[in-house]
């Protein structure tokens, strides 16, 4: 039905670009691999516990910034 790639077209219209930057599980990384080849996400960083201890998250075409380095 290919349901997700048209939510995923459908958001990368609306936000104007083809590489926005999204945030992955480490755990679920294997359910996007097909969308990141596809689209040429690239992976740009990689943060240790921003939602647990146990996974880290996988930043693509982008890279979060932490309040306080925001407030530096």
């Amino acid at each position: 039905m290919k349901i997700g790639t048209s939510l995923i077209e459908e958001s990368m219209e609306a936000l104007g670009t083809e590489q926005p930057m999204i945030t992955i599980a480490e755990y679920k990384l294997d359910m996007f691999k097909p969308a990141i080849e596809k689209y040429g996400w690239e992976l740009t960083q990689e943060v240790s516990g921003l939602y647990n201890d146990k996974y880290k998250e996988l930043v693509f075409n982008g890279e979060l910034v932490c309040e306080e380095e925001e407030s530096l």
